[in-house]
């Protein structure tokens, strides 16, 4: 070393706080790269921090705590409560050579006794990044993917043709928007008027965000400003001639094969959507297929997950039964109107579509061949066309017919039936029985005086 060098032996100390700290410093924008750390939540016991006066430290609308640091990076733009968490699954592992004393130590520390078994712990004791483990949210855990089988949306940015558009809700002359064209009808291609777009904010089809929406990711997202909504326009036509009403019909330029479901629009914990404006969806159903309608048709959004009053965790659900041979589809989403909330924003998360299709189980499997098996729903034995037997959450078990060791069982509803046609074979009363009184077989019960 140089006589003129020093050397400084330091440690430093990243600004670090809990979250319902954080929630607080509403006007604070780190600088660019610097390191924002939100505590874990949790004693070294495993029980939830609490202040002097026992109140959880958690944000409000949040009753589980985090066990782990979280960590964001700041870009110098945004306040530190609108900044992402750093996604920790996609670090990457730096591969280095280990010394024979590394080699003995990792062994030990997972109970191997060489390298092959090494391999066989690690595979048996993790989950790869990646793996298809539920359909939830992967707020506060490892990262949890949809199945693909349900979501008719993974990956539509790559299928069909994409855009979303960002519209102002009100203009300068205090017009709300988006609403229907004067004079028009349900079968005019221009039937809507859209506010003013925000150019700048437009994702055109071949825009890299888009895939925030159909990624099966819950973490990614894209973000809708408070007084603006978002109209997410597929179509499932690459022609640059297409309108909705040009697309043929019957071919890959309009969705006619099974047309039905439900579609989901999540969106990020507490980055919700407007209170009272509820989401819609609309289509454009090409020709008048088995009475469904020519033209576009309109739908509302009502809540799967949460209502107008919560501040964390919202799903949309829209269920569409009743149109065929959609040339585009598309979802209008406002963003809040409140500009004074702590988080202002809306992001949306993920967009699915789930299909109703006979016999195709909708979620992935829950059943386990050891262990035991949770159903939070009822449990159907059914053919395509009716339910044979139905055991419900309830406790109650329903079925056309019981047996044991192939023997009847006598229900209370056939005993209580079984008691109403005797009695209706019955007669009771003072005179003598006549032949018209009943039919041959009847039970004829005479009272004495």
């Amino acid at each position: 070393m140089s006589t003129k060098e020093k050397r400084i032996v330091s440690r430093s100390i990243q600004k670090h706080d809990l979250e319902v700290n954080w929630l607080k410093a509403t006007t604070f924008i780190p600088y660019k790269g610097e390191l924002i750390i939100y505590d874990m939540e949790v004693d070294e016991d495993g029980n939830t921090l609490k202040d002097t006066n026992e109140n959880l430290l958690l944000p409000e609308g949040r009753t589980e705590p985090y066990t782990y640091a979280r960590a964001k990076i700041g870009d110098g733009i945004h306040t530190v409560i609108a900044l992402p968490f750093v996604d920790t699954t996609s670090l990457k592992y730096i591969e280095q050579e280990l010394t024979e004393a590394q080699k003995t130590r990792a062994r030990t520390n997972i109970g191997a006794a060489s390298q092959k078994d090494i391999d066989k712990t690690i595979v048996g004791k993790t989950i790869s990044y990646g793996s298809v483990i539920q359909n939830s949210n992967s707020f506060g855990g490892k990262k949890l993917y949809i199945n693909s089988l349900d979501n008719v949306f993974a990956s539509m940015h790559k299928k069909f043709w994409v855009m979303v558009t960002f519209h102002q809700c009100v203009d300068e002359n205090n017009i709300e928007y988006p609403h229907a064209k004067d004079g028009a009808t349900t079968a005019d291609i221009d039937y809507w008027v859209e506010g003013p777009e925000i150019t700048a904010k437009r994702l055109n089809f071949d825009s890299t965000r888009l895939g925030n929406l159909f990624d099966n990711n819950y973490d990614t997202y894209i973000t809708i400003e408070p007084n603006t909504y978002a109209k997410i326009h597929i179509r499932f036509s690459n022609d640059d001639n297409w309108t909705p009403a040009n697309a043929t019909a019957n071919t890959s330029q309009a969705y006619g094969t099974y047309p039905y479901g439900a579609f989901y629009i999540s969106y990020y914990y507490d980055r919700v959507p407007h209170t009272t404006k509820r989401s819609h969806y609309r289509c454009f159903n090409n020709i008048d297929a088995h009475g469904h309608g020519y033209g576009w048709k309109f739908i509302e959004a009502d809540y799967y997950l949460g209502d107008a009053t919560s501040t964390v965790n919202v799903i949309e659900e829209i269920v569409d039964g009743s149109n065929l041979n959609r040339s585009c589809i598309e979802f209008i989403v406002f963003g809040t109107s409140d500009t004074e909330k702590t988080n202002p924003e809306t992001w949306i998360s993920q967009l699915e579509w789930r299909k109703d299709r006979v016999d195709f189980a909708k979620n992935s499997s829950i059943l386990h061949n050891y262990g035991p098996n949770s159903v939070y729903n009822d449990m159907l034995f059914k053919t395509k066309t009716e339910t044979n037997v139905c055991i419900s959450t309830n406790g109650s078990i329903t079925a056309k017919n019981i047996s044991i060791n192939d023997e009847p069982v006598a229900t209370e509803s056939f005993v209580t039936n079984y008691i109403n046609n005797l009695l209706n074979t019955i007669y009771i009363g003072t005179d003598t029985p006549t032949e018209d009184l009943g039919e041959n077989g009847d039970i004829y019960i005479v009272r004495s005086e």
